[in-house]
């Protein structure tokens, strides 16, 4: 018990001054061939990741429906 309260304690310690002492990087100041600072995220479309997501989730939920049909047998 002993070993893993300090392992538990130094884990947390590196986590905490890892999220802690890392900078996050300044923000650019304007994209290439634009006169003012872009939009937050770039302007990039999300249109075309949404229907990969609910593909993606229409399989998910098949294989558990699936899954869960062969748990009885």
């Amino acid at each position: 018990m002993n070993k893993f309260f300090l392992l538990l304690v130094i884990t947390g310690l590196i986590l905490l001054f890892q999220t802690t002492t890392t900078a996050q990087p300044l923000p650019p100041n304007g994209g290439h061939g634009q006169t003012g600072n872009q939009i937050p995220g770039g302007g990039a479309p999300i249109a075309s990741g949404v229907p990969v997501m609910i593909a993606l989730a229409v399989v998910w939920v098949g294989k558990k429906t699936f899954d869960l049909r062969n748990l009885g047998e």
